[in-house]
């Protein structure tokens, strides 16, 4: 046994609490003095000395080679060392700083949203208000704190409905705070301005002698209809909309967006049907895009094959009341009833098309029995490998799954 770094050690943590108690004792004496500061302030000279002492014990290791070797770190003085960081550490960000400053000290931001409705409930109000106008009103709404809709209508008025959503301790506070906040339209000439006074309102918080800003509690989602020769200017929390024209590129989706501002799309999804080929030899992407229009089809590469695209005289409108907002690359079951005359006539005009298409058939099938045939040769071997698991019988079928 290490006699002697076992004393030096045990010395070391004598040392540590004989000036712990020094510093607490003084302060008898001179009621000035902090220990807890002198604590938080000085704690890594500890784990510097400690550092010492093990530095100390491997050069005395080295000079005595005849000893048994010793672990310089033990597991328990891992355990020990992760203890005094993370207390040092919680007693540095405690005693040096404000109480009002704890959060902040310890990474803990308490103005974000999320970690404030960990705390508080939510409470929904709905306000209802409306405008008469006249002309081509020009409207402006500005709104940081929530999400706004602007619907056209053929009527003579700004309507607006106000959900608040308020984030507080109790009802009792939300419903005060709803009360608190005031919108409404200002009016001047030919301009309406949907203003409130959500920005400058300040209420104090129990405990503290300073105000704080209450827009982070309260969300505010508009929604307008307004006379379709309306002018808008809106400001979100993502900044400024304002657009003289607006291109609408919706694609299939157009007709609806149209909708919502009260426009008109003669746009219909329709069902479109195609043909890809596997791989064909001599066909590139450098070839040009065909069309046929007297077969209702056209062709072009895709992934080194050929893609057949037919397009009928008679389409068939796809989703006519509305297209799901989550709809991508969906397929469609195929209508060979009404779409097998087109295919023809789309394949008539590539030959090699229609070797693929008659042979297709075959070639599922063959697919088809090779994987049937592989499971059930492929379960009963492994079964008697594992039976038979490092025997010959195990390595031939191993063997045999390689080749394959």
């Amino acid at each position: 046994m290490n006699t002697y770094a076992y004393r030096r050690g045990t010395i070391f943590w004598a040392l540590t609490l004989i000036a712990v108690g020094c510093i607490f004792l003084y302060q008898n004496f001179n009621p000035d003095v902090h220990p807890w500061h002198i604590i938080a302030k000085y704690w890594p000279i500890l784990i510097i000395f400690w550092g010492l002492s093990k530095l100390v014990d491997y050069l005395q290791a080295r000079a005595r080679p005849e000893e048994a070797p010793r672990s310089f770190f033990s597991g328990s003085e891992v355990v020990l060392l992760v203890l005094i960081l993370a207390l040092g550490t919680l007693v540095s960000k405690l005693v040096l700083h404000p109480w009002q400053q704890w959060p902040s000290a310890l990474g803990v931001n308490m103005d974000n949203e999320d970690f404030a409705d960990m705390f508080l409930n939510p409470y929904t109000y709905t306000e209802t208000f409306s405008k008469p106008v006249t002309g081509q009103p020009h409207l402006v709404v500005v709104d940081r704190r929530g999400d706004v809709e602007i619907r056209a209508s053929d009527q003579s008025t700004l309507d607006a409905t106000l959900k608040k959503t308020i984030r507080a301790e109790n009802e009792d506070a939300a419903k005060k705070l709803s009360d608190e906040i005031k919108i409404g339209f200002a009016e001047s000439p030919g301009n309406y301005t949907l203003q409130t006074n959500l920005d400058s309102l300040r209420v104090g918080r129990a405990g503290e002698g300073v105000g704080y800003r209450v827009a982070r509690s309260v969300r505010l989602d508009i929604t307008l209809r307004v006379p379709k020769a309306t002018a808008a200017e809106v400001t979100t929390e993502h900044g400024d909309i304002e657009a003289e024209y607006v291109v609408n590129c919706a694609g299939m989706w157009a007709r609806q967006l149209g909708e919502l501002a009260g426009v008109s799309i003669p746009l219909q999804a329709a069902e479109h049907y195609y043909l890809l080929t596997e791989p064909i030899e001599g066909v590139d992407g450098s070839w040009p895009v065909l069309e046929d229009p007297a077969s209702y089809g056209y062709y072009r590469e895709e992934g080194g094959g050929l893609m057949l695209g037919m397009f009928e005289p008679v389409c068939a409108p796809w989703k006519v009341d509305s297209v799901p907002p989550d709809f991508s690359f969906g397929e469609l079951p195929p209508d060979w009833d009404r779409m097998g005359q087109y295919l023809e006539k789309t394949m008539a005009r590539v030959p090699v098309s229609e070797q693929i298409y008659s042979r297709l058939p075959f070639t599922i099938t063959l697919a088809l029995g090779a994987a049937v045939f592989w499971v059930l040769l492929g379960i009963p071997i492994g079964i008697l490998s594992a039976i038979r698991r490092g025997k010959f019988t195990d390595r031939a079928a191993m063997m045999f799954a390689l080749v394959g």
